[in-house]
């Protein structure tokens, strides 16, 4: 015989066995007696016995061992956890992995550079207005920007997670052209100084304060071109959960040097 008869007689032989074996286990299935659904009563998450169907109860009762089976072991878990960092003779190992940084971990947030996505502007030269461009997100860090445990940035504020004593600080630089001539900064009312504030607000209150400000009077430039002035404040105050922490300067557009400028809290 040649292969090609061999081959297809080898098909033949594969294609019957496989036909064979299916219509055995078609057969022994029909012999199969059909399942007996009897009623069956398990206590459901009450306490309660349920008797129902035991497709339709086994279901729900093996869920509800397998979570509470669940809870206990997490419970064992953190209970041994709690232990082992309590244990007096474990904390020099724990600190020696973690630093001692660790047990010093508290609420504090820091932005920083005003972005110039978007142009400073002020109708009112002399009304505060809440600077709201600092970096925040995947820019946070460009500048040492940071938000650590639950303190949270929102258009412009550091929302605080915890009650307590709170130092805020804020520093800004300014810039203000001045006349060439004279040197006088060109503003129309020289007397009134630049100010430079940091504000809380309280959400359940629903209004400002302000916390702590720093005043600088206009001068005579040196250069005859333009003044600059550098202003750094803080102030210790105590604040609760959901408290906002924003920076208010007087006439806005002449904030400077952005990426220098930052504002930020810790709790004591």
């Amino acid at each position: 015989m040649d292969v090609m008869t061999i081959l297809t007689i080898i098909t033949i032989l594969t294609i019957t066995a496989s036909l064979t074996t299916v219509l055995s286990i078609v057969w022994t299935m029909a012999e199969l007696s059909p399942a007996i659904n009897d009623d069956v009563c398990l206590p459901n998450t009450l306490g309660a016995l349920d008797c129902k169907p035991s497709v339709s109860v086994l279901p729900g009762y093996l869920n509800m061992q397998i979570s509470e089976e669940y809870l206990r072991i997490r419970q064992r878990e953190q209970e041994n956890l709690d232990n082992y960092i309590n244990d007096e003779s474990n904390k020099e190992i724990l600190a020696a992995v973690y630093s001692n940084d660790y047990w010093e971990m508290k609420p504090a947030g820091r932005v920083t550079g005003l972005t110039l996505d978007e142009p400073l502007k002020n109708k009112d030269k002399n009304a505060m207005e809440t600077i709201r461009n600092w970096k925040c997100g995947n820019k946070l860090q460009e500048k040492n920007g940071f938000l650590r445990q639950g303190v949270r940035y929102n258009n412009g504020r550091l929302v605080v997670p915890a009650k307590g004593s709170y130092f805020v600080y804020s520093f800004v630089d300014f810039k203000e052209s001045c006349n060439r001539e004279t040197g006088k900064p060109d503003i129309e009312d020289i007397n009134i100084p630049l100010k430079h504030s940091i504000y809380k607000f309280n959400i359940k209150e629903g209004r400002e304060t302000e916390v702590v400000s720093g005043l600088h009077p206009h001068k005579v430039s040196l250069s005859r071109y333009y003044n600059s002035y550098s202003s750094y404040i803080s102030s210790l105050i105590e604040l609760v959960a959901g408290d906002e922490i924003s920076i208010k300067v007087m006439n806005i557009t002449n904030i400077d040097y952005a990426e220098n400028n930052y504002f930020g809290l810790y709790l004591v």
